[in-house]
């Protein structure tokens, strides 16, 4: 990407590539954000607002410290956030934390200091300090069937979501817990079924949160200006309210990167960071041939088998929409040093509105059928230029000795992962059932997108009320 200058960029601590905060289940964060923005609000480089509120998307977290659309600050300000990093059902379930599958990783003889539970709970709770046992792990209240692995926070300012998370104002976030530690070689799992430490690939080096094989990849699309001023500077249409899309895709804000891997395991934390852009992503070697890979987590969730991709029922990856996260796990070690592999997007965008129903076949993106950048003689472009290989793999050798989970161990029919929490019949039957619809029914200029209720009238949002609450 062209160098930006500051009024292009709005990134945590103006840092290149996004950051990534590293927390675990059991100790609170508080996440203080100073606004240093430009306090000219049209400092901007033409858009982007100023004012920005921060939301820890898929957080436990209390509404104050949720980052809603109207809660903003300005700059010269700071807001603080309170993370509890608590698991779900923490007051109904496993209340005296009595099951090592919910747990908190530590080093043996750290101090730690976790919130559990009172006498009566939920409505007492207390801070309770421990020396760390030779276990790793102190447990916490709560469903562990909830532990949560990759998230992220971004902007959510009212009406400048888009343009504030377009401009860089996200960066992701790895949740530690004795089931995901970061350590693929502490009381595995797959030594000893009571073990809880999954040991997805990471490291070894730390008691936990390690990263030489646990890599974040931040995909959006981008484009670039040409007007006199702000060529080469990051560009969006702020007129266009179907969604804006870009013409460059980027992994960590670079373009067409590449990345030195060993013959081994890594766990790729793949995240849609795009504003309007669906993903639809394939690896592949040089021949063109699909590399085999395992998907074992969506959206924070680490899931119950891991699904082998290709399969009997997709050979890419499920369509990735925004701010979706995808984890993987793919093994280098059938390769060589040399080696070159790709990952490669399939989905194309005639607009903003929505993708193609399905993506591009690869054997037309090899062969030159399909022409990303191809366009016509009126200049309208006839191909999607996101789509393509947007990120290489490149094999070195390795001598080490590789001590994560094989995937394959747990495909269906096999070892599980973490079981699916579910619910019973009668829950179901007993629940509130509301449909809700999100398009253009009944919307106006200035409020173009609505939601319609169990068939009611299409209403705009209004930040000063809650509607409903699933």
């Amino acid at each position: 990407m062209p160098l930006q200058n500051d009024a292009s960029l709005w990134t945590f601590d103006g840092a290149l590539p996004p950051r990534l905060l590293k927390t675990r289940y059991g100790e609170p964060v508080l996440f203080r954000q100073y606004n240093a923005l430009p306090i000219d609000e049209g400092a901007n480089n033409g858009f982007g607002l100023h004012t920005i509120t921060t939301h820890e998307h898929n957080g436990h977290n209390a509404g104050a410290s949720d980052g809603g659309p109207h809660p903003f600050f300005y700059p010269g300000q700071y807001y603080d956030y309170h993370w509890p990093h608590i698991l779900a059902r923490h007051d109904s379930l496993n209340t005296t934390a009595t099951d090592p599958r919910a747990s908190m990783p530590c080093t043996p003889g750290e101090i730690v200091t976790v919130s559990l539970p009172g006498v009566n709970p939920p409505t007492s709770w207390a801070r309770q300090t421990s020396v760390c046992p030779t276990s790793g792990t102190v447990n916490i209240p709560g469903d562990y069937r909830e532990t949560m692995s990759t998230h992220w926070f971004h902007d959510h300012m009212l009406d400048f979501t888009a343009q504030n998370v377009y401009k860089g104002n996200a960066a992701m976030m790895n949740i530690y817990s004795g089931i995901d530690r970061g350590h693929e070689d502490f009381n595995c799992h797959y030594n000893d079924p009571d073990n809880v430490n999954l040991c997805f690939p990471s490291g070894t080096d730390l008691s936990w949160g390690n990263r030489d094989y646990d890599v974040q990849l931040l995909i959006a699309d981008k484009a670039w200006g040409q007007a006199p001023g702000l060529t080469g500077q990051l560009w969006f249409n702020i007129f266009n309210l179907d969604g804006f899309l870009g013409d460059r895709m980027l992994v960590n804000w670079l373009y067409k990167p590449y990345f030195e891997v060993r013959a081994r395991r890594y766990r790729f934390r793949i995240l849609n960071g795009a504003v309007s852009r669906y993903l639809k992503l394939t690896l592949i070697d040089e021949a063109g041939n699909r590399v085999p890979f395992h998907m074992v987590a969506n959206d924070g969730n680490i899931m119950e088998h891991a699904i082998p991709f290709p399969n009997a029922e997709s050979v890419n990856l499920p369509t990735q929409a925004i701010a979706e996260r995808y984890d993987i796990i793919v093994d280098f070690d059938a390769f060589q040093e040399g080696d070159k592999l790709y990952l490669v997007n399939l989905l194309s965008h005639e607009d903003g509105a929505g993708p193609d129903e399905t993506p591009v076949p690869l054997a037309n993106l090899l062969d030159g059928t399909y022409q990303p950048d191809a366009i016509d003689a009126f200049g309208d472009r006839l191909g999607d230029p996101a789509v393509g290989k947007i990120m290489e793999f490149r094999v070195k050798g390795y001598t080490g000795n590789d001590k994560s989970m094989n995937p394959q161990d747990y495909e269906v029919g096999k070892k599980k992962m973490i079981p699916l929490p579910g619910f019973s019949g009668a829950e179901l039957a007993g629940a509130i059932h509301r449909t809700f619809t999100f398009g253009k029914a009944d919307g106006t200029d200035s409020i173009p997108w609505t939601v319609s209720t169990d068939g009611g009238q299409g209403f705009g949002i209004d930040v000063r009320r809650l509607s409903a609450a699933p």
